[in-house]
């Protein structure tokens, strides 16, 4: 006595339907927080922030720079928010 064929089809569709329902996108509400950097910003800071300095062949050496200067002062705050602007 196995499942009749009419069975079958509907344990497909609803193992089918269960699949497509558990892999559709989560939307998790998840909030960042934007870290503001303390004090004003510097020239290299807002030289960085500029768009069309991206494309400069010296970006990255004063990226690097900056971004070592300021983890050698110890100012690890403002390091992670260099890096949200590369």
């Amino acid at each position: 006595m196995g499942l009749s064929p009419q069975k079958v089809k509907i344990f497909t569709a609803l193992f089918m339907l269960s699949m497509l329902l558990s892999c559709t996108e989560k939307n998790d509400n998840v909030v960042y927080e934007n870290i503001v950097s303390e004090g004003t910003i510097d020239a290299t800071f807002a030289w960085l922030n500029e768009e069309e300095n991206l494309p400069k062949a010296n970006y990255m050496p004063v990226f690097y720079d900056y971004y070592k200067k300021l983890l050698d002062e110890d100012n690890l705050v403002r390091a992670a928010h260099v890096l949200e602007v590369i």
